[in-house]
Order: C-alpha cells, then structure tokens, then sequence
C-alpha cells in the first residue's frame, strides 16, 4: 500500500530495470500498472488481482524483464531465474550444482 513502494517499481520498469517479485509481491507490480498482457505468477491467493494479465500455476513465470515466483516453496528457481536472467546460462547452471539443486529452473 505505499505509495513509495509503487512509485519505485513504476520507476525501475520505466528505466528497463528487471523487476520481480515472490508470494503475494507480485500484486504491488499490479498496483504500479505493469502486469497487464504479460504472463506472471504469484501466491494462489492472489490470482484474481491479475485479471488483465495471464496468469501461470508455474513456480516461476519471467516475461521479458519481470520475473514472477509463487511463493518460499519457489525461491531457489525463482533465485536462479533471476541468476540466469542476469549472469547467464552457464552462471546459473554453475550455482545450481554448488548448490546441489537438480531441478529444471
């Protein structure tokens, strides 16, 4: 709800920053007016606040620079998703292994 918040998301899509959100955040993106026509993800509770984007059961939905994950349950995909958008493939497919995640992402 405030309106810092907002107005910083806002901001940071307008200069072609990513921005992501896990769990419930997602409807912040929604209350900064970026969600519409994109394909995005959030906690199931939340689902009927995306009724002008498409909205994906997935654990982690990214659409172009926003990256979208369902909840604590995702947040090692999610983390990598953010970690593959930013450093690439390779860095992505290096931290899983450290890590010993042997899961699609």
């Amino acid at each position: 709800e405030d309106p810092r918040v907002v107005a910083l998301v806002k901001d940071f899509y307008q200069r072609s920053c990513f921005v992501t959100a896990i769990c419930a955040a997602p409807t912040v993106l929604h209350k900064a007016g970026i969600t519409s026509g994109i394909a995005i993800t959030s906690y199931p509770s939340e689902a009927s606040v995306f009724k002008e984007a498409r909205y994906l059961e997935k654990p982690v939905v990214r659409s172009g620079r926003i990256i979208t994950g369902r909840g604590v349950g995702t947040a090692i995909p999610f983390a990598l998703t953010l970690v593959r958008a930013w450093k690439g493939e390779a860095a992505a497919r290096k931290l899983a292994g450290a890590i010993l995640f042997d899961q699609p992402f």
